[in-house]
């Protein structure tokens, strides 16, 4: 292995740490590289400042923009057309085609391998998806996005037991139908004890799905999950707030599970889940049953940002909401498509524990002016959405 591809690898092993990908940046200096090591900085004061309201965040998004323009040709071996590429503070996120020994052996001949990080694969039939990761030359993995379609047994064997996925931190599988034992597969395998992020939205995993990874240990380092769309219930959530495991989870994602307020409370109720500071319930009908759980969760005082479009919580549910102690550090709250109406927006606005409140979305309907501008008055940015 040389120095390079030694770098390369600790990057992919530790993906939140720029501090390794600076030294690839002086490396790449010392060799006569500038522009490159150029854009690896650019990016990662961009992934350090993370707000694009920053003063210099428009500059380093030209400075990113020009760099790449004049040197992705050179840095892809003069084979910009053929790769569908996006430079990554130092890495490429590249787009998997399903000719894979065609593709794999273009990237090895250009000398892209070592440098590749993650990568996404949609509407991949699961005979090209087990070539993948029983190919020799798959690429080492920190992330990876597998998007429509479906995979059967025999693909998510090959997938557990690949050696190219035991760096993987970041797992997204959107809207792809899997085997029934596919979630106790995944979570089950050692391959995946480094992972960090997983997300199943729109895979109709259901309660078996989570019951499984509510019952292993792959959920100890488990920061987000997102189980959106994809037909939890009731059991699925009693297994989830029994966990011994969530010690990690700070960003959950339940929307669109036609969730009632009484599901929810297993939730709100759970101290597997006290570390939470994002929580995105959208879509369910919730009701006032369910934010008043919410409001008055001892376990979900860490919230930072919670999402409850579409739920219809109406003004009693804002109204809970308001007079909840325990949601004093919340700073996003989106409240579009609930019916609240004046009512409920002013409790908002007097409410004397959203102290830490800055972004506030609320349907424009149901409002009056008077009472939007007292919501304004009282938080920094108020949105107003025309949702039914």
């Amino acid at each position: 292995m040389s120095d390079l591809e030694g770098l390369l690898r600790s990057i992919k092993e530790n993906p939140d740490d720029n501090s390794l990908r600076l030294v690839l940046a002086d490396w790449l200096d010392d060799r006569g590289d500038a522009a490159r090591a150029e854009l690896i900085r650019v990016q990662c004061e961009q992934y350090e400042i993370d707000d694009p309201s920053h003063p210099r965040w428009d500059a380093l998004f030209e400075r990113e923009k020009e760099l790449i323009e004049a040197n992705a040709e050179h840095w892809l071996g003069g084979q910009l057309d053929r790769f569908d590429v996006q430079f990554t503070r130092g890495l490429l996120w590249i787009r998997l085609f399903s000719n894979v020994d065609l593709f794999l052996g273009g990237l090895k001949a250009a000398g892209l391998l070592p440098w590749v990080g993650g990568a996404s694969i949609s509407h991949f039939d699961p005979k090209d998806f087990t070539r993948l990761m029983r190919h020799p030359d798959a690429p080492l993995l920190n992330a990876l996005e597998v998007r429509s379609g479906g995979l059967d047994e025999p693909a998510v064997r090959a997938f557990v037991r690949c050696e190219a996925m035991r760096q993987l931190r970041s797992l997204t599988l959107r809207q792809v139908n899997l085997p029934p034992k596919a979630v106790g597969m995944i979570a089950r395998s050692d391959t995946f004890a480094h992972l960090t992020d997983l997300d199943l939205q729109d895979s109709p995993v259901g309660n078996v799905g989570l019951i499984e990874l509510a019952t292993s240990p792959l959920m100890r380092h488990l920061v987000r999950l997102s189980f959106a769309g994809t037909g939890v219930g009731l059991r699925g959530l009693e297994a989830l707030g029994r966990s011994l495991y969530p010690r990690e989870l700070r960003r959950l994602d339940l929307s669109g599970n036609g969730l009632g307020g009484w599901n929810v409370r297993h939730v709100a109720e759970s101290k597997a889940l006290r570390r939470l500071t994002e929580l995105n319930l959208a879509n369910n009908p919730l009701g006032p049953p369910g934010a008043q759980a919410l409001a008055e969760s001892p376990f979900l005082n860490r919230l930072e940002r919670l999402s409850l479009e579409g739920t219809d919580v109406g003004d009693e549910g804002a109204e809970a909401l308001a007079a909840s102690p325990n949601l004093t550090r919340l700073e996003s709250l989106d409240l579009s498509a609930t019916g609240i109406t004046d009512a409920g927006a002013r409790a908002l606005a007097a409410s004397p524990h959203l102290t830490s409140l800055e972004t506030l979305t609320v349907p424009h309907a149901g409002i009056s002016e008077q009472t939007h501008q007292a919501l304004a008055q009282r938080f920094r940015r108020v949105y107003r959405t025309s949702r039914d």
